[in-house]
């Protein structure tokens, strides 16, 4: 199972954080009318910062700590993720984004754990062949990293990039045994 991308209209926002391999992790779970779902992840950001990236994306609704059930859930696969666990990410997200970075997002959670796309790839397999640098734009813009695995997503000829730096992508990768 993967991520299921969804829109439930975000009333209010609560946050944790675990602690792991590749720095701490801090996710938020926002809620609305449509349900629960995940809305934004963040590796190695401090509170300050992660707090003010949920007040851009979520206004007033953003930020109060909480233990939500499925902050618990997601908290507990991160933590199982980087132990070397094979966790599947099946819970609602909702990263927000254009039609196109939701398009490409809907790629990424269709990527098996272990393997790698590449930009070019992910972009045709996205309905927009030619449109890598696209990718990356989608791939950089993932408010929701690990779960919208990106870091699965390489340049042709090396790594390519990544929001939380290529020393985390390499951690990331390989905790699901992927060489780069």
């Amino acid at each position: 199972m993967a991520p299921r991308l969804v829109d439930i209209a975000v009333a209010s926002v609560v946050a944790g954080t675990v602690e792991t391999p590749a720095g701490v992790v801090r996710v938020a779970v926002g809620a609305g009318p449509g349900g629960e779902a995940v809305t934004d992840a963040a590796i190695g950001a401090t509170v300050e910062d992660f707090a003010a990236r949920l007040s851009l994306r979520h206004g007033a609704a953003a930020g109060r700590p909480g233990p939500g059930g499925l902050l618990r859930e997601v908290l507990a696969m991160l933590d199982g993720y980087f132990r070397g666990e094979p966790v599947p990410f099946d819970v609602p997200v909702d990263p927000g984004g254009t039609p196109f970075r939701r398009r490409v997002w809907s790629v990424l959670v269709s990527i098996p754990r272990g393997e790698v796309r590449t930009y070019a790839e992910v972009a045709r397999m996205a309905g927009s062949p030619g449109g890598f640098r696209a990718v990356g734009g989608a791939c950089g813009a993932n408010p929701v990293p690990v779960i919208i695995p990106c870091h699965r997503v390489v340049a042709s000829a090396g790594p390519g990039g990544y929001s939380g730096g290529l020393g985390v992508k390499r951690t990331l990768l390989a905790i699901e045994g992927v060489e780069i």
